[in-house]
């Protein structure tokens, strides 16, 4: 939708760019963005409209002032104002290139809802786009797991990264069965990240293939999956469930003892002796 000539001349009112972070002042900027908050969807559609497909810095005054009424549209007791912005942004992901896309899915990681998590959750799988998608499911929260789930068996490569590194930071209960897959995946930083999710979670059935994944080479890929396991068996010590985690600490003092590896057996050993 192009922007009419009143939306046109409210962007313009935004200062030049000048090399720094310092915008216009708020007594400037309220009535600007109150003004285009009272346009409803239509406007936002609009402001979007003035977005170049490329992010050159010659349309830098409508993406100022997208982001801006986003943000002020998150402010208390303008909860509908949120959800138009939201909406209207999100209608219009799907006419853009992927520039714009992530650049609006931005926008929604600040106001996003469980209305546009659907819409969203269409570019789970889609590369260069995947991330921006995550990370704005991921600020709505619960509401978004239905389409992180959804999309777990589906995503490939790094989108599946995004994908296992969302459903771990939720700690979704439910997607502990995905996440143990994803464990073994042929990407180590898939596997890392399915380790991490699993410990966040904290489920005994994820003991086995925390445990196994342990087995990696590599430094770095170790001490990661060493430490997933040890939040795990914490986790599970804590809930009670004692036994699993002794299977964790006991896989760890048998398998932890290079020189450079030897201080997680010992913590394992010694969360062994205190129990």
């Amino acid at each position: 939708m192009a922007a009419s000539d009143k939306l046109k001349k409210l962007v313009e009112k935004m200062p030049e760019a000048k090399g720094t972070l310092t915008g216009p002042s708020w007594a400037e900027a309220t009535p600007v963005f109150d003004e285009i908050l009272k346009g409803g969807a239509e406007s936002i559609v609009g402001v979007i409209g003035m977005l170049k497909p490329v992010d050159d810095g010659t349309d830098m005054k409508a993406r100022y002032v997208l982001h801006a009424v986003t943000t002020y549209a998150c402010g208390p007791g303008k909860e509908k104002a949120r959800a138009c912005v939201a909406g209207a942004i999100a209608s219009q992901l799907a006419g853009q290139g992927k520039d714009n896309q992530g650049f609006l899915m931005r926008q929604l990681e600040f106001c996003g809802d469980a209305k546009v998590a659907g819409e969203l959750g269409k570019y789970l799988c889609t590369e260069g786009v995947s991330a921006p998608a995550a990370e704005a499911l991921v600020a709505i929260g619960k509401d978004a797991l239905p389409q992180l789930r959804a999309a777990l068996p589906k995503a490939k490569g790094q989108c599946l990264l995004n994908v296992v590194q969302a459903l771990g930071v939720l700690g979704d209960a439910k997607s502990v069965k995905g996440l143990c897959k994803a464990s073994t995946d042929s990407n180590r930083f898939v596997r890392i990240s399915a380790a991490q999710g699993l410990a966040n979670i904290g489920d005994p059935a994820g003991v086995d293939a925390v445990i196994k994944a342990s087995n990696t080479k590599g430094v770095w890929d170790r001490d990661q999956i060493a430490a997933a396991c040890l939040e795990l068996a914490e986790k599970l010590t804590a809930a009670g469930k004692k036994s699993d985690a002794e299977k964790i600490y006991k896989h760890l003092t048998k398998t932890r003892t290079d020189d450079g590896e030897k201080y997680i057996a010992d913590i394992a050993s010694q969360a062994l002796a205190a129990k």
